[in-house]
């Protein structure tokens, strides 16, 4: 629960610019009829600095002719973004339906496409036109007859691209699908020139200079072997010193099979020492030689037999010479096992280069012995399977023969259930690779099952499931293979016969989920109960390369959703393996050349079409000519040839195009492998005329999605980590290349936000810094900004911002300050300014403004709290209508008010220790309480709650001036914090937590000296529940008593429930009678001089339940203003109007989500909630704020303040976070959004005036005030200096001398004489003009007096933190047997003076005596200077 003491005073409110909403959206109904601009006016100059604390996100000024619209998170959004960072809803589109593409036409219409069928309620399909001028929405025709994925726009023209065929409607054949242009003007569908394309297009982008067109995806072209390719193209590699050399295979989707685990044989030997194993060539690790090698004996043929457990799919034979002192092996052949087939091997001709043509070889295949070469792959036929092979070597070079490299291929990774069947045969060193790994969830066993070989074995897993359980429930086992290429690709799942096993009956069926990378998952229900051992086909499509340490491509195994249909028996679900199998290790595709196929070469994911003569670079068809890209070409650019390079199944997503020819550039971005000569670049490649650049780093480790160019920079973002090679790491799917230099490397892009997901779109904007910047679109949080100047990310220019992004939309001249962009998404809140969890307000006149505070909180806060019984509900964090923790109200099940209890003292489980809260332990990003603090000139706030920003928990020091925040250095806090408070440097901070030294509810940290005090006696709560304190505040006036409340049996040793006062100076902990048992949850103080302190909560009082009680400091007791029946539940909030006791103001919760507001008039409580709070309305603080401008007079509140409520608030059905109450109408104020997309909750208001009282708002001119000021002063001292005198003589003239405590000592009365006050008059003018005049005292006497007298008339005991009563001390004494003038005594007992002139002193403080001539009383002085009398027996003799 937040802290809700108030001092009279309240802090101004300062506000966003917020979410402004187009005017013909449907308005909220008005609360008040006013607008933001005739709002209540706060006199924020009262009272400071100000902030502002709670659960939310974004905080907004309440305005009815602004309302808040409601986004539809089913639903697709446009949002316009203007040049002053402002955001308007445009509109949305139906239930499901998802924006993909946006372009800006120059000076006219917005284009939008993606799959929808209406947009703001206009019918359309899958495009839209937007007009800004008239704000309305209009089709294009018929629309297109499937989904839009890419735009490009003209001044006359909009080229879309995506997976439909063409306009609805249009005549068969008419297009060639997935490409279709609409003219502006004319309002009409056209074909283009070329006809179409073969699959989607994922991206449109004209080139710089506008002469041509470029089109990017998932589709094919096809061109002649006649086709004329204008210029020479080479590959280059900006930078080699960042690319490591890697020999090209002859399939890059091979992938190693580990021979450690088959039994092997080898035959002839060496005897050489560190030669004579074959498994040194399984993965030599290091250079070819001793423990590297494998040699025969020099001179001898021989042969290598490799027998495996289980038939597999093998796909080639990879074999690497050695050179060691000339030798190697020359010829050889390969029979498979068990037929004894000499296989047909297919290797590439020239084997320094993989992509020359292909040859064969069967009985006497030659293995090249060139340095240069360190290994060749020989091909099997297609989709052979074997359970071994024998490798024959009958030829050598040199002294003999050998290998440095033998490892055998699959055509795509096996991954085994079996952990330890997946270890790679080569992890390091030449042709290493990657792992595939396996995870479970629940219970499996491994057991060995038969082999289809005879006598052979085989490890699997079996999870057993009982009967009737639910799949959820199940255990589950995920596969992670490496898949090591881009391609299309079959994966196979394996499962062994249950007729061997004998286990048929027991078996089940499974459910088996392949996800790949960035793509849809696929489920496949597999019936477990075969014979014999079955490969099941699971998946067929694409695969981008990935393996477990990147993510991928998973496979998960669990129990189908009707596995498990009878209860009692115990079913089996059994795991083997999985393997893929490649689609483009044939030998004729290659990731190493380009694709020709008989007379055709095939380009994949790239075509350029020229708009304007010969295009951008000049070397393509002139624009006029005829073509038809669905069908042969002839005519290939330097673009397109580019294109023959990339791998199958190339995805192009994003195509960037820099600068006009002869200096024409374009990037390009997807899901692919650009190999050519030797030279990769994955994911990324750079064209400009006849010359292809890769990208450094040799690429991205992962999909591109999109790029943007700027200043000579390239921008990528996607589905990445790292670069290709490894070595720049933590990219987190944004990255930078500086193309225009050469040897750089991709760099990170700072930390980038958290915006959920991969980033989907890149675009440029300008946020008035006079730079452009890039705007990053994606999920989660949605939306963010990079400054390139500073190469850092802006936190505030995106402002707040939920959703998930799907397109950005940016202006045609970027640079332009007037442009608007936009962005459109799955959108759930928007506001033009962001204030995670708070910030500091400051006003200008009477103008409010806010500072956001300069951090952010972490995504996910530390939320561990102390075990406790106490049982805070949560408020809901979905978007819709809040619940006020209901739980909590459930829980307290309080007894009715004004029923009798049979016992005071209570179980633990009876007491109620919680409140109705919008705030809970187990939510986290919540910043619930603040103080100020100044420390010199530096101005700081100590803001606490349950949050986490970088490695601040819980509480942390703002530093106002520079922004940050960091950790009270030793102190822990695990749990909420809700109440703190600064007192003389002192941070006290209460809530729901345990310290790093186990005390409970309450902890004090010296902020001056950066350390933990832990001077005070520790709280204690009820029996079985955490000591909790929701209220820490200072009695106005009384500087040295603090108070604190909450839920809690004691402090220290002394009994002191729920309520307890500790005294600064005497540094004791005092009760208020017998406490309140219970939970307190806000005070506040009344009355001339903080007479009575009023306590808000659900206790007991004379064993009735009871929600609000009032202390009357003067005579020590509690009352009940009314009867306890008339508070209808607990309460939350508590304000007195001033010093006015006879009006209070009370919020409370009746049930589990009605409010009250009452109100107390000195004689009966009345509501006033007619019109004001609703159903679900929580109320967190009440507090009242001075006004510049008086409001009308009402007899409830003064017309020159108003009545702050703050929380979560529902007024006449719209919602707030704060609103103003003037005792007739309640005016909305402020209104917040939560970080789920909810409405917010305001915890709390604070300031840094403490001094400031409604009750001296009544002003006088300057002058005036300081003459009457000195006057009053004046004439004050004179007469207190005579009144202190007379009454001193008039009552110790006769009075015997003041004895020590009774209950101590009643010996010593026996001994005591009949001893007078000082008589002579001049000892006792100076002992009062002495306290009363003293440059530390003369200010505050009469407040110190009174506080002196109220604060012993606490009814209770007292607990010291210090020397106990009774411990004697030294005392000086003088010649003559008396105390020596000056000398130092110590005090035996506490004394309260209860007289001008009198001082108060604590046990055990050490006295310097100032005057001894009477022998009953002393002038003494404290140690802060205080001087006074105090009674001679006091002092220990």
């Amino acid at each position: 629960m937040a802290p809700r003491t108030t001092h009279y005073s309240l802090l101004p409110l300062s506000l966003f610019s917020f979410l402004a909403f187009l005017p013909h959206l449907p308005l909220a109904a008005a609360i008040a009829s006013s607008s933001a601009s005739s709002l209540p006016k706060i006199d924020f100059n009262a009272i400071g600095n100000v902030a502002v604390v709670g659960n939310f996100g974004a905080l907004s000024l309440f305005d009815p002719t602004t309302p808040t619209v409601t986004f539809s998170s089913n639903a697709s959004t446009l949002v316009a973004r203007s040049e002053a960072g402002v955001l308007a809803n445009l509109g949305e589109t139906n239930v499901g339906g998802v924006v993909s593409a946006i372009c800006q036409s120059p000076g006219g219409p917005v284009f939008v496409g993606g799959t929808f069928t209406s947009f703001a309620g206009v019918a359309v399909s899958n495009i839209a036109e937007y007009d800004p001028a008239t704000r309305t929405f209009s089709p294009l025709g018929a629309g297109l007859d499937d989904a839009v994925l890419a735009l490009s726009c003209n001044s006359s023209i909009v080229y879309a691209g995506g997976n439909f065929n063409g306009p609805v409607g249009a005549a068969t054949g008419s297009y060639g699908g997935h490409v279709a242009a609409w003219s502006i003007a004319g309002k009409a569908w056209s074909a283009l020139p070329f006809s179409g394309l073969n699959g989607p297009v994922e991206t449109i982008a004209p080139s710089a200079d506008g002469k041509s067109l470029f089109f990017g995806g998932a589709f094919t072209t096809a061109f002649a072997n006649g086709t004329v390719v204008t210029g020479t193209k080479t590959t280059t590699n900006i930078s080699d010193a960042t690319n490591g050399t890697i020999f090209a295979s002859l399939g890059s989707s091979l992938t190693p099979i580990s021979l450690n685990g088959s039994e092997y044989t080898a035959s002839p030997t060496s005897y050489l020492s560190g030669f004579g194993r074959p498994e040194y060539a399984f993965c030599p690790k290091g250079a070819d030689g001793i423990s590297n090698t494998w040699l025969m004996v020099d001179g001898a043929d021989g042969s290598f037999i490799s027998r495996l457990t289980r038939p597999l799919r093998v796909r080639g034979i990879r074999l690497g010479n050695t050179f060691f002192e000339g030798r190697g092996t020359r010829n050889f052949s390969l029979t498979s096992i068990p037929d004894n087939t000499v296989l047909e091997l297919t290797y590439a001709s020239n084997a320094s280069d993989p992509t020359s043509a292909l040859a064969t070889c069967m009985a006497n295949c030659v293995l090249a012995h060139d340095p240069s070469v360190p290994y060749q792959d020989f091909l099997f036929p297609a989709n052979w399977t074997m359970t071994g092979f024998e490798l024959d070597i009958f030829g050598h070079y040199g002294a003999g023969a050998g290998l440095h490299l033998l490892q055998l291929l699959s055509d795509g990774a096996y991954d085994y259930a079996v952990a330890a069947n997946n270890l790679s045969p080569c992890t390091e060193g030449l042709a290493a690779s990657a792992e595939s790994t396996v995870s479970t969830t629940g219970n499996w066993t491994e057991q060995s099952v038969y082999g289809n070989i005879a006598g052979t074995n085989q490890a699997v897993l079996f999870g057993a499931v009982p009967g009737g359980t639910a799949a959820a429930d199940a255990p589950s086992l995920t596969w992670t293979p490496v898949v090591t290429q881009d391609g299309a690709y079959e994966i196979f799942l394996v499962t062994p016969g249950c007729q061997p096993e004998n286990n048929c009956p027991e078996r089940t069926s499974v459910s088996v989920v392949v996800t790949p990378n960035g793509g849809a998952s696929t489920t496949t229900i597999i019936d477990q109960t075969n014979l014999q051992q079955e490969s099941t086909s699971i998946y067929s499509g694409n695969l981008v390369a990935s393996s477990a340490t990147n993510g991928g491509l998973t496979v998960t195994l669990g129990l189908a959703s009707s596995g498990t249909t009878t209860p009692g028996t115990t079913y089996f679900m059994i795991a083997d393996l999985i393997y893929l199998v490649a689609a483009s290790t044939n030998g004729t595709v290659t990731n190493g050349s380009s694709s020709t196929t008989g007379s055709t070469a095939t380009g994949r994911g790239i075509f350029e079409f020229a708009l304007v003569g010969t295009g951008a670079f000049g070397d393509a068809v002139p624009a006029a000519s005829a073509l038809d890209a669905t069908s042969t070409l002839t005519n290939a650019t330097g673009l397109d040839n580019l294109s023959f390079f990339l791998s199958n199944s190339a995805s192009v997503n994003s195509i960037v195009s820099v600068g006009s020819d002869p200096s024409a550039r374009v990037f390009i971005g997807g899901a692919f492998t650009y190999s050519e000569n030797g030279v990769s670049s994955a994911n990324v490649v750079e064209y400009s005329k006849s010359v292809v650049t890769v990208a450094p780093n040799g690429g991205l480790a992962g999909t591109v999605t999109s790029l943007v160019e700027l200043n000579g920079y390239i921008y990528a973002a996607g589905s990445f980590t790292q670069t290709s090679d490894g070595t720049v790491q933590g990219l987190a799917g944004a990255a930078r290349w500086q193309y225009t230099s050469t040897g750089t490397s991709w760099t990170p892009l700072s930390t980038v936000p958290s915006i959920g997901g991969s980033i989907a779109d890149l675009g440029l904007v300008n946020t008035g810094a006079n730079d452009s910047i890039v705007a990053v679109g994606g999920g989660g949080s949605g939306l963010a900004f990079f400054n390139p100047n500073v190469a850092a990310w802006n936190t505030t220019a995106a402002g707040f911002f939920i959703g998930n992004l799907t397109a950005f939309g940016g202006s045609t001249q970027p640079s332009n300050m007037n442009a608007s962009t936009y962005f459109a998404g799955n959108i759930v809140a928007a506001s033009s300014h962001v204030a995670p969890g708070g910030g500091s307000l400051s006003s200008s006149g009477n103008t409010p403004a806010i500072s956001p505070f300069g951090f952010t909180l972490n995504s996910s806060a530390e939320s561990s709290s102390t075990p406790s019984t106490q049982s805070t509900a949560r408020r809901s964090s979905i978007p819709t209508k809040r619940s006020l923790l209901r739980e909590a109200i459930n829980k307290m099940t309080p007894r009715s008010p004004g029923t009798p209890q049979h016992s005071l003292v209570e179980r633990a489980s009876d007491i109620v220790t919680s409140l109705p809260s919008a705030f809970s332990s187990a939510t986290t990003g919540e910043i619930l309480t603040g103080a100020f603090w100044k420390n010199g000139s530096t101005s700081y706030i100590l803001l606490a709650g349950h949050f986490a920003s970088s490695s601040v928990r819980n509480v942390g020091l703002y530093d106002l001036n520079r922004q940050t925040l960091k950790s009270l250095t030793g102190e822990t806090i695990s749990g909420t914090v809700m109440t703190s408070g600064v007192f003389d440097s002192l941070a006290w901070i209460g809530g729901n937590f345990t310290t790093a030294s186990g005390r409970q509810g309450l902890a004090t940290y010296d902020l001056s000296t950066a350390k933990v005090d832990e001077t005070r006696p520790a709280l204690t709560g009820y029996t079985g529940t955490n000591a909790t304190v929701n209220v820490v505040a200072q009695r106005p006036g009384f500087d040295t008593e603090i108070v604190v409340a909450g839920a809690f049996a004691s402090a220290g040793s002394l009994a002191c429930q729920s309520i307890c006062s500790w005294d600064t100076k005497a540094m004791q902990w005092t009760s208020f009678g017998s406490g309140l048992q219970g939970v307190v949850g806000a005070i506040s103080f009344t009355g001339s001089n903080s007479q009575y302190l009023l306590a808000a909560g659900s206790f007991l009082i004379n064993d009735t339940t009871t929600y609000l009680a009032q202390w009357n400091y003067q005579n020590s007791s509690w009352t009940i203003p009314g009867h306890p029946a008339d508070l209808p539940g607990p309460a939350t909030a508590v304000s007195a109007d001033g010093t006015n006791d006879a009006k209070i103001f009370v919020a409370g919760m009746i049930g589990s989500d009605s409010p009250y507001f009452f109100y107390w008039n000195g004689t009966t409580w009345a509501s006033i909630n007619s019109g004001g709070l609703q159903t679900g309305s929580g109320v967190q603080q009440l507090l009242f704020v001075p006004l510049t401008n008086d409001h009308n007079s009402n007899s409830i509140i003064e017309k020159d303040r108003m009545l702050m409520v703050s929380g979560d608030l529902t007024i006449n059905s719209t919602s707030a976070s704060t609103a103003l109450f003037d005792g007739e109408t309640w005016y909305p104020y402020l209104t917040s959004t939560s970080t789920s997309g909810g409405s917010g909750v305001v915890s709390q208001f604070f300031y840094s005036i403490t001094t400031f009282s409604l009750a001296g708002r009544h002003h006088r001119s300057v002058g005036i005030v300081i003459l009457i000021s000195i006057v009053i002063a004046l004439g004050v001292v004179f007469l207190l200096v005579i009144i202190g005198i007379l009454i001193a003589f008039a009552r110790r003239s006769e009075e015997p001398s003041y004895p020590p405590p009774a209950a101590q000592h009643r010996e010593m009365m026996s001994d005591l004489h009949i001893k007078h006050h000082p008589t002579a008059l001049l000892e006792a003018v100076g002992a009062a003009t002495a306290v009363m005049l003293d440059g530390k005292g003369n200010t505050k006497e009469a407040q110190e007096e009174k506080r002196i007298r109220d604060h012993d008339s606490i009814a209770g005991p007292v607990s010291f933190d210090g020397e106990g009563e009774g411990e004697g001390g030294a005392m000086s004494w003088d010649s003559h047997g008396g105390p020596e003038t000056g000398g130092v005594a110590r005090a035996r007992y506490s004394f309260t003076g209860e007289h001008v002139g009198e001082l108060s002193v604590s046990a055990g403080e050490d006295l310097v005596i100032l005057e001894a001539s009477d022998a009953n009383w002393y002038l003494v002085a404290n140690d802060r200077g205080q001087r006074g009398l105090m009674p001679a027996s006091y002092l220990a003799g």
